[in-house]
């Protein structure tokens, strides 16, 4: 089988594959098969002033402008994003792919005080964005998913028509699908609509009060980069005088998938990601250029 015979099988509507790898790069997704198997996790540890002196400058903002913690954070990965391009790949059956777009997936909760699951809102950016524009975007995507008037978006609308079917049907079609999406000939309406097919899944523990996770990785999908974010804690710091004083730290989770680009890019990146949470104020200029990936 070659390309020329079926070029299908090697053009996604989502991503196009990169070529101009090492070899060893190339190799890793035939050994290491699986995005679980695959797994890198770490921690980064940010201390919080910075980041409320910046929602608290804001404080007066109009409500579509509002930030949090989330906000700056997603912003923050979108440009670190738009400028280390690697960080936007993703694997399917064994080959690696530049994403088209950068992608953001995450849950909100239409109220805390019933046991529902939630709806998963996906977003589109292009990584030119500034914080306003980004914190546009999210805010909106929230009010009209838990307005009481909210109906099903397309990706709780994917979910819904999977669960309708009988159990014996549903297994073997997720199956099906996952083989569409192994071979490129996944729909594109599908791709847009799964939360799975994203550049970061992001879930905010600091909502819900409670600390974050090392979240797994989904077999389904795309998906290479999970973000935990967790709750404040505030953490006694020894100082070389003899003082001490207390600061209050948040914790931000990465589970990624190491196949599609090398410790060192990802190292470097996370330094990057660092300065933007240190300073969200270099976030208010859009960014004129994006960086490309390897042809």
């Amino acid at each position: 089988m070659n390309e020329g015979v079926l070029p299908m099988l090697f053009v996604r509507s989502d991503g196009r594959r990169v070529r101009s790898l090492p070899a060893m790069q190339k190799i890793m997704p035939y050994i290491m098969r699986t995005r679980t198997g695959s797994v890198n996790l770490f921690r980064e540890t940010l201390d919080c002033a910075p980041l409320d002196a910046y929602i608290a400058a804001h404080d007066g903002a109009e409500a579509s402008e509002r930030l949090s913690v989330m906000h700056i954070v997603i912003a923050a990965l979108v440009r670190t994003i738009a400028l280390r391009p690697q960080l936007n790949r993703f694997v399917v059956h064994s080959r690696i792919y530049a994403r088209r777009g950068i992608s953001v997936s995450f849950v909100v909760h239409r109220s805390l005080r019933v046991e529902d699951g939630g709806t998963t809102i996906k977003l589109e950016f292009s990584g030119r964005e500034d914080i306003g524009a980004i914190a546009r975007a999210i805010n909106e995507a929230v009010l009209r998913e838990t307005a009481s008037t909210a109906v099903r978006n397309a990706t709780d609308g994917l979910a819904d028509g999977f669960m309708r079917l009988p159990d014996l049907i549903i297994r073997p079609l997720i199956g099906f699908v996952m083989r569409l999406d192994h071979w490129n000939l996944l729909p594109e309406a599908v791709l847009r609509a799964s939360p799975f097919h994203t550049t970061v899944f992001l879930t905010n523990l600091k909502s819900l009060g409670i600390d974050s996770i090392f979240h797994h990785l989904y077999e389904f999908g795309t998906n290479g980069i999970f973000v935990s974010l967790g709750k404040e804690a505030p953490q006694a710091s020894a100082h070389a005088d003899g003082t001490t004083s207390v600061r209050r730290l948040i914790n931000l989770d990465f589970s990624l998938d190491g196949r599609f680009c090398d410790g060192l890019y990802f190292a470097r990146s996370t330094r990057l990601l660092r300065k933007y949470l240190r300073n969200p104020a270099l976030l208010e200029q859009p960014l004129e250029k994006i960086e490309e990936d390897l042809p």
